[in-house]
């Protein structure tokens, strides 16, 4: 699973870039029963150009599915996930 999304970064002059159509995914998984951690790479599809890394946290749900789509479905839920197209 993946999400393609837009991403606004600044640049060395402090100016926002805008990113259409960013191939974002879990580069890495970590954590334990309290905590995990996701590490998410965004690329650009046309020339696999890292735009971003960027880490989140939740509270894993023990009883629910594994722990990667659990880690989408939080992300998901973010105010800077809104709207993003799954692939």
């Amino acid at each position: 699973m993946a999400f393609k999304m837009q991403i606004t970064v600044k640049n060395n002059f402090n100016d926002d870039v805008i990113f259409n159509n960013i191939y974002t995914k879990i580069e890495m998984i970590s954590g334990n029963k309290e905590k995990i951690r996701v590490d998410l790479i965004y690329k650009r599809q046309s020339d696999e150009l890292i735009v971003l890394k960027q880490c989140y946290f939740f509270v894993p749900d023990l009883n629910g599915n594994n722990f990667i789509a659990q880690a989408y479905e939080h992300l998901k839920t973010l105010p800077e996930f809104s709207g993003v197209v799954d692939c």
